[in-house]
């Protein structure tokens, strides 16, 4: 039975290669009188709907492996699928890239690339750890979505920082595991005992107001308390408060961490008008708020409520200031699903 079996394979893999062999015969066939104008290429994609982020194999090319992210098709200016184009040899990535005129930006990780075409985004990827794949996708495409981490697939879990203000008033017993307690005060007359790490004690002066910077890392907003504050939250770092600091900067509200996917998923509810004037979504700003009853607008503008409900609020921003005429997006904390967005879209 087993050698039947292994009979079965052998010809199921000989019937894929004569199968390949003859795809590629016939597509050069279908192109043989055509002629790629590199001087005039202009690609087209067609996008995913729903779709935040993946990777699947296109192409392979001088060793590197060529993916898409969120595309169904790539054509050129003439409609025909590139896919096809490349199989023929009609065309290489190569020759895409020699007709790229703009200035490179490169990361630090190694010397990853994006190349930004009119109408689609490549990210070549270079990494100290040695990963060279290539990934085509929409202009939003960005290494930051961690397209060249070996993690690529790992959840995307999102951070944020916060600052709080507090006078350190004197400092009490030591603990077991290299922490101490300190007794703090917030600008409204409140104290509390908490405990932060002994290297953090040798620097500070009581009697002294710091400002604290905290990372929120778990999708979590307790209490505003200072004893839920210093348990919850990772103390990053403190100084003295700067005089330009402001006091809405050094006194702020715990913060809701939104993952870059999450981020990404809202700015796509958006319509394409109001996504074209978002220079970067990853500058969104999020707020987390429990409302009693909140209207949204789906992406065909009809209204809808919701009662009792944890949502978070993504405004979109771009380099210089909020853009006020674009719509914020609501999200449900729970599921993570876009509910609509606060203005019709």
């Amino acid at each position: 039975m087993k050698k039947n079996y292994k009979i079965i394979g052998f010809v199921l893999i000989i019937i894929l290669l004569a199968f390949s062999n003859l795809r590629k015969y016939y597509i050069k066939k279908d192109f043989e009188e055509y002629e790629v104008d590199l001087t005039n290429l202009n690609l087209q994609i067609n996008e995913k709907e729903d779709c935040v982020k993946e990777k699947v194999f296109y192409h392979e090319e001088d060793g590197l492996k060529y993916y898409t992210s969120c595309l169904n098709t790539i054509i050129d200016n003439n409609g025909k699928d590139l896919k096809s184009l490349l199989d023929a040899g009609k065309i290489t990535f190569a020759d895409i890239f020699s007709t790229y005129q703009e200035e490179l930006f490169s990361y630090d990780d190694g010397g990853s690339t994006e190349y930004y075409f009119d109408n689609l985004t490549i990210l070549k990827c270079n990494t100290i750890g040695g990963n060279f794949d290539v990934i085509i996708g929409a202009p939003i495409t960005s290494i930051h979505e961690g397209y060249c981490s070996d993690d690529f697939n790992k959840e995307d879990i999102g951070s944020c920082s916060f600052n709080k203000t507090y006078l350190v008033k004197e400092k009490k017993e030591k603990t077991e595991d290299e922490e101490t307690y300190i007794i703090v005060e917030d600008s409204s007359g409140n104290t509390a005992k908490v405990k932060v790490k002994d290297y953090v004690i040798r620097n500070l002066k009581f009697g002294k107001e710091y400002v604290f910077t905290f990372d929120n890392t778990k999708e979590l907003i307790k209490e505003d308390k200072i004893e839920d504050i210093f348990e919850n939250y990772y103390l990053r770092s403190y100084g003295t408060k700067d005089s330009d600091l402001g006091d809405e900067e050094s006194d702020q509200k715990v913060c809701m961490p939104v993952s870059k996917d999450l981020l990404k998923k809202a700015y796509l509810y958006l319509s394409k008008e109001k996504q074209a004037v978002i220079e970067n979504y990853l500058l969104a700003e999020t707020d987390y708020k429990k409302e009693k009853m909140i209207t949204v607008y789906n992406q065909k503008g009809k209204e809808k409520h919701y009662k009792n409900i944890e949502v978070i609020i993504v405004k979109f921003t771009n380099d210089v200031q909020q853009l006020p005429n674009v719509t914020s997006a609501v999200i449900d904390f729970k599921t993570k699903e876009v509910l609509g967005t606060l203005l019709v879209n």
